[in-house]
């Protein structure tokens, strides 16, 4: 009995790591962007599919854990099926850590500098619609089926949903491991910086995520079809748990080669960008501008086209202050001189005498 109970045991253990290296991996990423409270170098597209991957595999967790699947469909038969094993709710807390963490990073990414205001308000409308097309589409679907009363009724709004998520939605999101890396290392080799991006975080989650891949063999034990097509295989065993495995091992692997795009950057330093024709104009602007508040605060000069003719007739007298210090000054130096007239006189009375 208790042999039978050790695989189990590992298992579970292996788990609880997985998912408290999970969270401490988004730890430096944290940390450095809420240090220097700038979110430049972390693509904000890049952690938007990632998002949307995460609210993915954690929907259709919760579709596998929480309702009945019908005939027909060859999913993992596995503590992932029900929430009454420790093992269950494991699974579904690692799925649901690893949604919080890149939301959360996503919405700390908007809160500083680092994007436009355009590119942050159309990735959480992307986010927003993603979360009510999955989520709100289990949240649906389970109200639909707990209110409806026949079973025939039940098990066909269970199989739309699942054609729903392993048809469009689970391959989508797969995509979208992908397309986070294109808008990550495309980021990274545009700035020809890290920026605000950790290396500690990329190395972590470079081997958690590796470990994570290997361990949801053993949790959801993808099957592997005895079809001689190369396509029917691959198919059932992605749909039987093997996107859990790919999703995971991909992300090791984009992350790794982030953390080597990450150092190469270092090493070769920031981009020096030149000022496009658009600032040049600017900047020419602004010099006319402040030339033209230099005649202005002047009042002199020959009148022209771009004179005002008001400063030349009308000059601002100083302030009050300002003339009485003037005036201070000039009897000053009139008793300076007067001084010093007089010390000059004396001094040739002096010396005439003593000549004689």
């Amino acid at each position: 009995m208790e042999e039978s109970n050790n695989p189990e045991r590992h298992v579970a253990e292996m788990s609880t790591f997985l998912l408290i290296g999970t969270i401490a991996s988004f730890v430096p990423q944290y940390r450095r962007i809420r240090r220097k409270e700038d979110a430049t170098g972390v693509s904000t597209w890049y952690l938007v599919f990632n998002t949307i991957a995460s609210t993915e595999q954690l929907a259709l967790l919760l579709v596998l854990s929480a309702t009945d699947i019908p005939d027909g469909y060859d999913l993992p038969d596995t503590g992932a099926n029900s929430l009454s094993s420790v093992q269950g709710w494991l699974d579904l807390m690692q799925m649901g850590s690893m949604w919080i963490c890149w939301s959360g990073l996503l919405l700390l990414s908007v809160m500083y500098r680092g994007s436009s205001a355009m590119t942050k308000a159309s990735a959480l409308l992307v986010c927003v619609a993603w979360l009510a097309i999955s989520l709100g589409a289990f949240i649906f679907q389970s109200l639909s089926a707990g209110t409806s009363e026949d079973p025939e009724r039940r098990a066909q709004l269970t199989a739309a949903f699942l054609d729903w998520h392993f048809l469009v939605l689970n391959p989508c999101a797969t995509a979208s491991v992908l397309l986070s890396f294109f808008a990550q290392s495309h980021m990274t080799l545009w700035l020809r910086s890290r920026g605000s991006l950790s290396i500690e975080s990329l190395a972590s989650q470079a081997l958690v995520f590796a470990f994570l891949a290997s361990s949801w063999k053993k949790r959801l034990h993808p099957t592997d079809d005895a079809s001689e097509d190369p396509h029917c295989r691959f198919i059932t065993w992605y749909n039987s748990g093997g996107w859990a495995v790919l999703d995971s091992a991909l992300s090791s692997l984009i992350q790794a080669y982030l953390l080597l795009l990450a150092i190469f950057a270092m090493c070769m330093g920031p981009r020096r960008r030149g000022k496009s024709k658009r600032q040049k104009r600017k900047e020419a602007k602004q010099k006319q501008r402040e030339k033209e508040r230099k005649k202005e605060r002047r009042g002199s000069g020959r009148a022209d086209e771009t004179t005002p003719l008001l400063p030349l007739f009308h000059r601002r007298e100083p302030p009050k202050e300002r003339r009485r210090f003037r005036s201070f000054l000039a009897k000053l130096k009139w008793r300076r001189k007067k001084k010093m007239k007089k010390n000059a006189s004396r001094w040739r009375r002096v010396l005439g005498r003593s000549a004689d």
